[in-house]
């Protein structure tokens, strides 16, 4: 088997000196970081490994592009212009200040997304070249958001994975993106089968845009789109923990530490390490510094802050000004409280080995890391991995996506420069027990949780979801099976059949009283019960007066409002007795968003209320219901109440009705040897869940169900039961 990474930039980079073309190994970056999972993969699992992405320049020498060949390497060649457009342009002037809660740094023109698009389709056109039957995809990062979609249209069953490796906004950010543009990021995301996040809330943010944008929904994280399901889920990305600390005692390291000593003599060490960006909060970690030098006069001369900044996108406005300021408030701060003994701050502006990085970690006091938004940070877990000794204080910022895992920092407001300051006091005068006790737990978790970990279960979870795939598209229900069904009906003492009403025993109408049972469907349920071995159960959300008008003659058992009510043997009882107090609240809410759009309608029942839209506009329709149902779940989080989602309609319940009691209910008292259960949407899940192992269970539609078998149509059920009906008189 064989793995394609695909990423905005290969490992190894193109470069001209001399007017000679040579090929480096790329210095950081996403490359680099999964240098050691990829080494795994090729040594444990024997697997391929290709990668494929830009080469950082063009390439004139056939030479350089056959050495990228044997390296595994396919390049994506991008001219200059349309480079400059894509990267500097959609990605990091739109995409990464949005993506970062920094809208007012985001600028938006169409030339830029236009380049945005054609350079994910050329990276689309690369793989067409290259993959092969048993290959399997992955997808790197923001740069190629609309590539998994793109590759799906050219390979159906393709396996492709999709990460991303910085935060995902809130859909009130998101919403910043033209609308054309935002969705076909989501679009573009969803041709994966598995999209994987640093954090939950990230997911949730990405499942909440789906929805508000497209409609989605989701259930446990898993999202039906385009005949499909994608896997949503979270993974923590980790770092190499053993080789870190396997470096420590290398001798490049040991010497390049022996240095750093020697140059910083009887001072605490405070270490800052970023790369130039507005998204850093290395401004606000300077002027928190300046605060600590002020209100702590005792640390003057005690202390020196390692200031590193790696230069990035010098070409882009905002980070020249950064810069600018950067030098300004650090020569600033030197001047006012530096002297000719001591420089309160040693300012180093260029990119360092990470040996070098690792000799800086180590005989660091305390690592300073207090970026405004950021999707992980590795540096913070990089800093941790080289305490051997246990000594040593983590300041995080609680915006980072590592301190949902490093609890054990001291986590900060990286807005609050007090509060960075205050922070510093207490890490610089933490005692050794509260060090080595802060950091053996952190260890502990970026040990078990490290790197190949981060891709191993990435990796795992996706062929789990390709094999869920291949097993639902198993479970169509064919002749083989229906012959199956009506010999355990044929040789059965005890049935029970339960059926859910609208959409499974009649086709979905624009106005619910317009759903009465046809002649055939009554004939049908009439010779059904007549068996004395069958038990005939309708087990509908609709009000219990509804279905007495409907089917109330007839000798079945019919369970009203999910599970609300319930009547067998010509009498109507409540199973609970519910609380709804909830009710006038949730009314007044549907009247605003009724009265908001016009054809929806709202259906008032005992212990539930509906809110209809069938009837109205199909794009407003949408767009009001994604918004009334975000409300609504936030609105309940603390209530007892329940808001499912059905065929163009909204429900609000009491949290303990569900098919799934009343189903239980009957089992109990009905000791049947043969079960069938059929329904069509997410109420009738309930039901499926409850049934035992050897029941019969068929959704009405292909979407991801609990039941054992699928049937396309409301007509496939009748056609169904009028087989199960001749077979039984045969």
């Amino acid at each position: 088997m064989r793995l394609i990474l695909v990423s905005n930039r290969l490992p190894f980079t193109i470069t001209q000196s001399n007017e000679k073309t040579e090929l480096r190994h790329s210095i950081g970056g996403l490359a680099t970081g999964l240098n050691a999972f990829t080494q795994h993969l090729k040594k444990s699992e024997n697997m391929e490994i290709m990668w494929v992405g830009w080469p950082g320049a063009d390439i004139q020498d056939d030479t350089v592009y056959q050495e990228l060949i044997n390296y595994a390497c396919h390049p994506v060649l991008i001219p200059e212009k349309l480079m400059e457009r894509f990267y500097t342009g959609f990605c990091n002037q739109t995409l990464w200040p949005l993506f970062h809660y920094m809208p007012s740094y985001a600028s938006y023109y169409d030339d830029d997304w236009q380049a945005y698009e054609t350079v994910n389709q050329l990276f689309s056109n690369a793989l067409c070249e290259v993959i092969k039957p048993g290959d399997v995809v992955w997808v790197h990062d923001y740069h190629l958001l609309l590539l998994p979609n793109l590759i799906r249209h050219q390979f159906p069953h393709l396996p492709i994975g999709f990460f991303l490796h910085i935060s995902f906004p809130s859909f009130e950010i998101f919403q910043f993106l033209p609308k054309r543009c935002r969705d076909d990021i989501l679009y573009g995301m969803l041709g994966a089968d598995l999209i994987g996040f640093h954090t939950h809330e990230y997911s949730q943010h990405f499942l909440k845009a789906t929805l508000r944008s497209l409609g989605y929904e989701q259930h446990l994280g898993l999202v039906s789109a385009q005949n499909r399901f994608i896997k949503i889920d979270t993974y923590p990305m980790g770092i190499d923990f053993n080789y870190i600390q396997d470096r420590l005692k290398n001798e490049e390291v040991i010497t390049e530490k022996a240095k750093l000593l020697a140059d910083i003599k009887n001072s605490k060490i405070i270490l800052s390490v970023d790369r130039l960006d507005y998204t850093k909060g290395i401004f606000n970690r300077l002027t928190a510094y300046q605060l600590f030098l002020e209100n702590n006069p005792q640390w003057l001369g005690k202390v020196v802050l390692i200031a590193i900044v790696a230069p990035s996108r010098e070409e882009i406005d905002q980070y020249r000004l950064m810069k600018k300021e950067i030098n300004e408030l650090i020569g600033y701060i030197n001047g006012k409280f530096g002297n000719t003994h001591w420089t309160p701050i040693l300012y180093q502006y260029k990119v360092f080995s990470l040996d070098q990085l690792i000799a800086l970690y180590s005989i660091s006091d305390v690592a300073l890391i207090t970026p405004l938004r950021d999707g992980m940070n590795l540096i913070a877990k990089e800093y941790l991995a080289t305490k051997i000794d246990k000594k040593g204080v983590l300041i995080l910022s609680e915006t980072a996506g590592a301190a949902k895992e490093l609890v054990n920092a001291i986590i900060i407001n990286p807005n609050c420069v007090l509060e960075i300051a205050n922070a510093l006091k207490q890490a610089l005068e933490m005692n050794e027990y509260e060090q080595t006790k802060r950091l053996t737990m952190m260890q502990y978790l970026l040990k078990r949780y490290d790197l190949i970990h981060w891709g191993t279960k990435f990796i795992n979870d996706l062929f789990t979801v390709r094999e869920e795939k291949i097993r639902h598209s198993e479970k169509s229900l064919n002749k083989e099976m229906i012959d199956k069904i009506i010999s355990k009906y044929n040789v059965a003492e005890k049935r029970l059949i339960l059926l859910d009403y609208d959409g499974t025993l009649t086709p979905l109408m624009k106005q619910p009283q317009l759903a009465a049972p046809s002649v055939e469907i009554l004939q049908i349920l009439s010779a059904l019960s007549k068996d004395k071995k069958n038990k005939i159960v309708i087990i509908s959300g609709r009000d219990k007066n509804t279905l007495e008008k409907w089917l109330g003659h007839l000798n079945i058992i019919l369970v009203a409002e999910h599970s609300a009510w319930l009547k067998e043997n010509s009498h109507w009882q409540l199973t609970y007795h519910f609380n709804c107090g909830w009710k006038k609240d949730i009314l007044s809410i549907l009247e605003i968003y009724k009265d908001r759009l016009p054809g929806s309608f709202i259906e008032e029942k005992d212990f539930s209320i509906v809110w209809h839209y069938r009837n109205a506009n199909e794009i407003d329709g949408e767009q009001v219901a994604r918004e009334l149902i975000d409300y609504l779940i936030t609105l309940t989080a603390t209530e007892d109440i329940k808001v499912m989602t059905g065929k163009k309609i909204i429900e609000i319940k009491n949290a303990r009705m569900g098919k799934n009691f009343a189903v239980n209910q009957l089992m109990a008292t009905i000791s049947a040897n043969f079960i069938l259960a059929i329904g069509d949407d997410i109420s009738d899940e309930d039901m499926f869940i409850s049934l035992p192992h050897n029941a019969f269970s068929i959704k009405v539609g292909m979407e991801m169900t609990r039941a054992k078998f699928n049937v396309r149509l409301q007509n496939d059920v009748i056609s169904l039961l009028q087989s199960i009906n001749r077979k039984s008189v045969i």
